[in-house]
């Protein structure tokens, strides 16, 4: 699919207000002026734009009272999503002459949602659905700000998906060119251990359990494989994955 550099940032910019409900370029700057004229609208949002957030420039910031949604929002969704919105609404990507290695391109923004989906959880303690920090020892749940301790994740590459009850593992994980809609696992607690968590193999491929000791077992579809640090899997094609 072709795109211009101002669907790219029209793109951006719908998808900012889908996940904190503020324009990116409406802050202190867009509030502080009592009547926007015609003039001023190019400016703000055309000749010389600066991103709410931006890293260098906090002459636009969010005001409270006013941008409330995106300052309780912002710090709450994954690192990974704001420096992806960072990048896209830097000064340099939104300069009128920004070529296309500058503007986030769709395939990108699937790879961030992806990223993100793999670290959507239950809250253990409230049930509601909140992101997991992969690279911390704790989260604070998004709706009720308790603690949740690290979870066990699965690890294929870069890639890593936290491991909790309830939890689905996808094709795009398990298979090589694998559709990231297919559900392909899930995660939920074995009925003969309290405490214990199993992968089960929902995919029509036979999967290879490897402990620890590097004994090998093989994971038919409808069966599970114990969520154990050490235990590395290995999926139809050669992928191969570890619990960490």
């Amino acid at each position: 699919m072709s795109y211009t550099r101002t669907d790219l940032f029209s793109l951006a910019v719908t998808l900012f207000l889908l996940f904190y409900n503020n324009h990116p370029l409406e802050g202190k700057l867009t509030t502080s002026i009592p009547c926007l004229t015609e003039k001023l609208e190019q400016k703000l949002y055309g000749e010389s734009p600066v991103f709410i957030w931006d890293k260098t420039d906090d002459s636009n910031r969010p005001v409270r009272g006013i941008h409330n949604n995106v300052i309780k929002r912002w710090g709450v969704f994954p690192k990974t999503l704001r420096e992806t919105f960072l990048k896209s609404f830097s000064k340099t990507a939104m300069t009128v002459d920004a070529d296309r290695q500058t503007r986030i391109m769709e395939i990108q923004w699937k790879k961030v949602f992806l990223e993100m989906r793999n670290t959507l959880v239950a809250c253990p303690h409230c049930k509601s659905e909140t992101f997991i920090d992969v690279n911390s020892s704790e989260t604070r749940c998004m709706e009720c700000g308790k603690t949740i301790a690290k979870p066990n994740m699965l690890q294929i590459g870069k890639e890593k998906v936290v491991l909790m009850n309830g939890v689905k593992i996808y094709a795009s994980i398990t298979k090589a060119g694998g559709d990231y809609r297919e559900i392909t696992g899930n995660i939920v607690a074995d009925g003969s251990k309290p405490g214990l968590l199993v992968l089960q193999n929902l995919s029509k491929d036979v999967w290879v359990g490897v402990t620890r000791s590097g004994a090998t077992k093989n994971v038919e579809p409808n069966q599970a494989i114990p969520v154990l640090q050490g235990i590395k899997i290995v999926f139809q094609g050669g992928n191969q994955a570890e619990i960490i």
